[in-house]
């Protein structure tokens, strides 16, 4: 879904996804995503933003397991065609599933399906971008 009023703009959204043989053994794993985005153009050349993701992994049979990220941002026309950006990423995890949590890009990484991490600065990423 997205909102839009003036200059700031809200888009937000979730799925679910189940899939019958996720684990060894055949274990049924029940996925739930969530995110949210905000982002407000100051100026032409200027675009603030901030973006929350949640995942829930539910295997049967054991525990469900969960990763939060925050990312905040800005994008800057520096120059014609040079576009500067700079983000950072805020990441909390509750449990790991077997496989860990880098198929969906998480960088928090608790030892255990019971262990938590986090909140913790994961990245904070300078861009240069240009076009021709």
């Amino acid at each position: 879904m997205r909102a839009q009023w003036n200059s700031l703009e809200f888009d937000t959204g979730a799925y679910q996804e189940r899939h019958d043989r996720a684990q060894p053994g055949g274990g049924v794993v029940t996925a739930l995503v969530q995110y949210n985005e905000l982002s407000y153009v100051v100026y032409p050349w200027l675009v603030p933003a901030v973006r929350v993701e949640y995942v829930k992994l539910s295997p049967s049979g054991g525990p469900a397991v969960t990763d939060l990220r925050a990312f905040a941002g800005v994008e800057a026309l520096v120059r014609p065609n040079i576009k500067l950006s700079l983000v950072a990423q805020v990441e909390k995890a509750n449990g790991a599933p077997p496989g860990g949590w880098g198929a969906a890009s998480g960088l928090a990484a608790p030892s255990t399906p019971t262990a938590s991490v986090g909140p913790e600065v994961e990245a904070i990423t300078l861009g240069l971008a240009f076009a021709f």
